[in-house]
């Protein structure tokens, strides 16, 4: 490996060294700081926001099923679509190895930000709203807590059992039942 400079951007480069010919050139980029514009830019791509409806959509039917309040609405409306990000953003801390492969564009496969950062921010991101869902009704802690573990042995399980796409529905749709049951807890205050 050969590290070199141009136009003020450092390069790593690997090289064959059957025939000294270059395989591969990348920028190396330093992780930035959380709290910084760049940060967010790069968390909101890791949490995917195009994706976020997939359990807001949930919950606003599942509000639907009610008479809920207005802080209700908000505050689990607002828990629903962003626990999916958070989530999502968390399992990726896992898996850079495969998303290397499929989706090298993503902040955390380039270094623009690390695991680490993006562990603490999704953790902390989901513990507020579990905190959020638990004001209401704190029946919905150990929902949230059945969510944090499904998150937590997503990946090591999708690994070993997981043998496709087809798979998932049936594997993780307890998951979205988690999600399904804190809106129907929250509405039974």
């Amino acid at each position: 490996m050969v590290t070199s400079r141009g136009g003020g951007i450092a390069y790593l480069t690997a090289e064959n060294t059957n025939n000294g010919a270059i395989m591969q050139t990348q920028p190396i980029i330093s992780p930035v700081a959380i709290p910084s514009i760049a940060f967010i830019r790069a968390y909101v791509i890791t949490m995917r926001p195009y994706l976020l409806f997939v359990s807001g959509i949930t919950v606003l039917a599942g509000l639907a099923t009610g008479n809920p309040g207005i802080a209700v609405i908000v505050v689990t409306g607002t828990a629903g679509f962003l626990s999916y990000g958070f989530g999502q953003a968390l399992t990726d801390c896992f898996q850079t190895d495969t998303d290397a492969l499929s989706s090298p564009y993503r902040p955390l496969v380039k270094g623009l930000v690390t695991p680490r950062q993006v562990g603490i921010v999704s953790l902390v991101g989901l513990a507020a709203v579990a905190a959020g869902l638990a004001w209401f009704n704190p029946h919905n802690l150990w929902l949230a807590t059945v969510g944090a573990i499904g998150l937590a042995t997503y990946t090591p399980f999708k690994r070993r059992w997981a043998t496709g796409y087809n798979t998932f529905p049936v594997r993780f749709g307890w998951i979205a039942a988690a999600i399904v049951s804190d809106v129907f807890a929250t509405l039974a205050v």
